[in-house]
């Protein structure tokens, strides 16, 4: 009877830890407000574009400026609206869409490339990828 209520508290704490270990695999969280973000030429540094916005909730998104609406593949890494799919990744803070990068507000990352741009300074975005 003892060896028995062991097995079943051991399996009761092997089905928690899975399901601790799949929760923590979820996906990535888009939500949030994205600023395009580039290194300006002629070396002006770094520059945050607040006309161009990218606002996700959940599996949809919109693109502020261009009043398209979209919905998100997580699964597949794309953007799925009008008729077309746009690939995206997404490492760290920074969200490219085509050859486009956005940095979602009020992130480290963000608050780093407006420490740049202030500055005059180039951020590099290399430092980002995986």
């Amino acid at each position: 009877m003892v060896i028995t209520m062991r097995k079943r508290i051991f399996g009761i704490c092997l089905l928690v830890v899975f399901a601790v270990i799949l929760t923590a695999c979820g996906g990535q969280n888009l939500d949030g407000t994205y600023y395009k973000t580039y290194n300006a030429s002629n070396n002006m540094g770094a520059t945050i574009d607040d006309e161009s916005v990218i606002k996700i909730q959940g599996n949809k998104g919109k693109k502020v400026d261009e009043d398209v609406i979209f919905s998100i593949d997580k699964d597949k890494n794309v953007f799925i609206g009008n008729d077309a799919t746009m690939p995206y990744r997404l490492d760290n803070d920074i969200l490219t869409v085509d050859d486009d990068t956005f940095v979602k507000v009020g992130s480290k990352t963000y608050d780093e490339i407006k420490a740049k741009e202030s500055k005059g300074e180039e951020y590099d975005f290399s430092s980002s990828d995986e």
